[in-house]
């Protein structure tokens, strides 16, 4: 019988599992085949002390290297071999972040799932890569370089138009590809974020103008004569939290206490991750009271709506997905009803929430903390300034003072 045969086989990890092949007669359904096969000798993964056999079925040596390869491979793998910084690729990125977005093991959306995989494909289709290891601070500016002046087609058509990408979406991709980073740091699949001081495109200020008190009054004054309980409810409740419309829809029954007339929304229902308690009134607090579900605090929206649409193919089962769609239908259907009036968006009373709470207590920083966002994304995104600081009033008001 010929030596065995030893070798080192390599695992994705960077480690090296000793292995040792050796010539062994064959059996088959317990009746003995002439000639022999090599088998496959490694240290048990589960207990290193310990050593694991299997056939590879082969009976050449190199033949059978091969074969013992996979076979290391997928006992290791079974055995909880896990992908590291230096060797996770961006497909098994995408399945780590299936399981949670962090060391706090906080479930992603969809949406961000789907937001991480966007950017890192437009990654991957920019510049050579495998994984995360392979970006560097340099190749990040490269990527954001090219990925801004490259123009792309929307069909794989021959002669297909081409379109340059606008700052807007780059700067997009780019800090969408810095919050992919930060999540493998925290699970230790990366060690530093390539994107953290990637130039980015210069943007134009975002101005936030919301409908005025008498056009929103118009529009919460139709949703009430549509004597649609469970809509004017929510809209009141949206119009009083200033919480994100999708993070209301999740609400469960069990979030609200009308003893002590607050809602709880959680952070694994907030884009922020971070949980709020938000006060309403005794008398909103009793309507919820009277239209909650067993399970969730709108599903009442399913008896409800086929009175109100009159449509016999309405759905009878509720998710928050369905309430999502029919709460934004109904800021659609004021806008077609009403053409002439100023059009109401649901994110509008957000704006409005924030844009009031600014001008109540008169502090930007004051204002972020009790709706439980950062100052900074206060004044770039939801502050209408002119109406929560009064900045034409106030210049006026300076002129006298500093003349």
């Amino acid at each position: 019988m010929a030596r065995p045969a030893e070798n080192l086989l390599p695992l994705p990890d960077g480690r090296r599992v000793a292995a040792s092949l050796k010539q062994k007669k064959w059996k088959e359904n317990d009746v003995q085949v002439s000639g022999e096969v090599w088998h496959v000798k490694f240290p048990d993964p589960l207990n290193p002390k310990k050593y694991k056999e299997a056939t590879t079925g082969k009976r050449t040596e190199n033949e059978a290297w091969i074969v013992a390869g996979q076979i290391v491979l997928d006992a290791y793998t079974a055995a909880g071999l896990k992908p590291t910084a230096k060797t996770i690729t961006w497909k098994q990125v995408h399945e780590e972040l299936k399981k949670s977005g962090g060391k706090k093991a906080v479930k992603l959306e969809p949406s961000t799932l789907n937001m991480y995989r966007y950017a890192t494909d437009a990654l991957e289709r920019t510049v050579p890569t495998k994984g995360p290891s392979d970006i560097t601070p340099e190749v990040a500016r490269r990527f954001a370089a090219l990925y801004e002046s490259t123009p792309y087609t929307r069909s794989p058509k021959e002669g297909a138009t081409k379109y340059t990408r606008k700052p807007k979406s780059v700067d997009n991709t780019i800090h969408n590809l810095s919050c992919l980073y930060s999540a493998l740091i925290e699970k230790k699949l990366a060690s530093s974020d390539p994107f953290k001081d990637c130039p980015r495109p210069v943007l134009d200020p975002i101005e936030v103008d919301i409908p005025s008190e008498a056009e929103f009054e118009n529009f919460f004054a139709w949703v009430d004569s549509l004597n649609w309980e469970v809509m004017s409810c929510f809209v009141k409740v949206k119009k009083v939290s200033g919480n994100r419309t999708k993070d209301l829809c999740k609400l469960r029954s069990d979030q609200f206490d009308p003893i002590t007339n607050t809602i709880t929304v959680s952070r694994t229902q907030t884009k922020t991750k971070k949980t709020r308690k938000f006060p309403i009134s005794a008398k909103l607090s009793k309507r919820l009271n009277d239209i909650k579900g067993k399970t969730y605090l709108w599903e009442s929206y399913t008896e409800s709506i086929r009175e109100h649409t009159h449509d016999p193919r309405a759905a009878t089962e509720f998710t928050t997905d369905r309430f999502h769609y029919a709460v934004r239908r109904l800021f659609e259907s004021y806008a077609d009803k009403f053409p002439d009036r100023a059009r109401v968006m649901p994110h509008d009373l957000r704006r409005r929430a924030i844009t009031l709470t600014v001008k109540a207590c008169g502090s930007v920083e004051a204002a972020a903390e009790a709706l439980g966002l950062t100052a900074a994304t206060v004044r770039k995104h939801h502050l209408d300034r002119e109406k929560g600081l009064g900045i034409e009033a106030l210049k006026k008001q300076m002129v006298g003072i500093l003349e």
